[in-house]
């Protein structure tokens, strides 16, 4: 994936590849302070060092827990959040590649 395109996807400054449209990451996930969905500073190194601790996600790599948490999002809840989040993301919006970008684009945000 490419860091910079995850990057202006998550911030609504580029358009997906499905729907040409932008993408509303930043209302919801706060770089540096916790919103309605979790802080992005930190997400790889909190999937690695917490999530992937959790007994449903044995086998996951860190890639596949983030994809499944923007696909479907409401399959794990983190806790004191609720599933307010996009629900077609994976299936209507992004493509693979898409996901990849800001799949990589989490990845350098580990602050």
């Amino acid at each position: 994936g490419d860091p910079v395109h995850g990057e202006e996807l998550y911030h609504g400054k580029a358009q997906t590849a499905l729907r040409g449209e932008t993408l509303p990451c930043i209302g919801c996930h706060q770089q540096t302070a916790n919103g309605v969905g979790p802080m992005t500073n930190g997400t790889y190194t909190r999937v690695v060092n917490e999530r992937l601790k959790e007994p449903q996600f044995a086998g996951f790599t860190p890639e596949e827990y983030l994809i499944d948490s923007i696909v479907k999002p409401g399959d794990y809840l983190v806790p004191g959040f609720q599933n307010v989040m996009v629900q077609n993301l994976g299936t209507e919006v992004l493509n693979a590649q898409d996901l990849a970008d800001i799949i990589a684009y989490l990845k350098t945000m580990n602050q």
